[in-house]
C-alpha cells in the first residue's frame, strides 16, 4: 500500500467498534468505546479514504495522565510507522488538554507495540501484577512534559 494514508479524531464509534471487532476478535471495548476520545486512520483508495487503523485515549488523574486505551492498525497497513503516528497525534491531544505523562499497557506477547512504545520514548514500569484470564500485561509510561520525570500512582482501572 503506497498511498496516503490521514489520522483524524472521530466520534464515529460504530465504525471504531467495527475495527476493534477485527482486530481483536472476542476483546470488546465495553467502556472505553464511550470514555475515550478516538482517531481512525485512513489510506486514500483511488479517492475513497478507507480505514485502515485506529486508536484511543482518555485522560485520567483529573487530566494530569493519559491512558493510551487502545490502538490496532490492519494487516495490510502494517510496517509503515502507523502505530507511531497514533501514539504522536494522541500524545499531541494529551499536552493541549494539560497532560503531563502517558501510560498504556500492551500484551505481553505483543513485541511490535512494544518496540512502537519504546521507539516513541516510553519505558516499561512495574505495577501490581494485572492478570485478565491469565493473560499478562506490560505497562509502560512516558512524560509528556519537560517538568519532574517521577510520575506518581497511577489508578488503574479494575474492571
Amino acid at each position: 500500500m503506497s498511498a496516503k494514508i490521514r489520522i483524524r479524531i472521530t466520534d464515529e464509534l460504530e465504525e471504531i467498534n467495527n475495527l476493534n471487532n477485527a482486530l481483536f476478535p472476542g476483546a470488546a471495548l465495553g467502556p472505553l468505546l464511550d470514555s475515550s476520545t478516538w482517531w481512525i486512520a485512513e489510506y486514500d483508495a483511488e479517492g475513497v479514504w478507507t480505514a485502515c487503523g485506529y486508536a484511543g485515549a482518555e485522560l485520567t488523574n483529573e487530566g494530569q495522565y493519559c491512558f493510551l486505551s487502545r490502538a490496532g492498525v490492519l494487516r495490510m497497513a502494517r510496517g509503515r510507522g502507523l502505530q507511531k503516528r497514533l501514539i504522536y497525534v494522541r500524545e499531541a491531544w494529551a499536552r493541549k488538554h494539560g497532560a503531563t505523562h502517558a501510560w498504556t499497557y500492551t500484551h505481553a506477547s505483543n513485541v511490535p507495540s512494544m518496540r512502537s512504545l519504546i521507539r516513541c520514548g516510553y519505558v516499561p514500569y512495574l505495577t501490581t501484577p494485572w492478570q485478565v484470564e491469565g493473560v499478562q500485561w506490560v505497562y509502560f509510561k512516558k512524560a509528556l512534559s519537560h517538568g519532574p520525570t517521577v510520575m506518581g500512582p497511577i489508578f488503574h482501572r479494575t474492571e
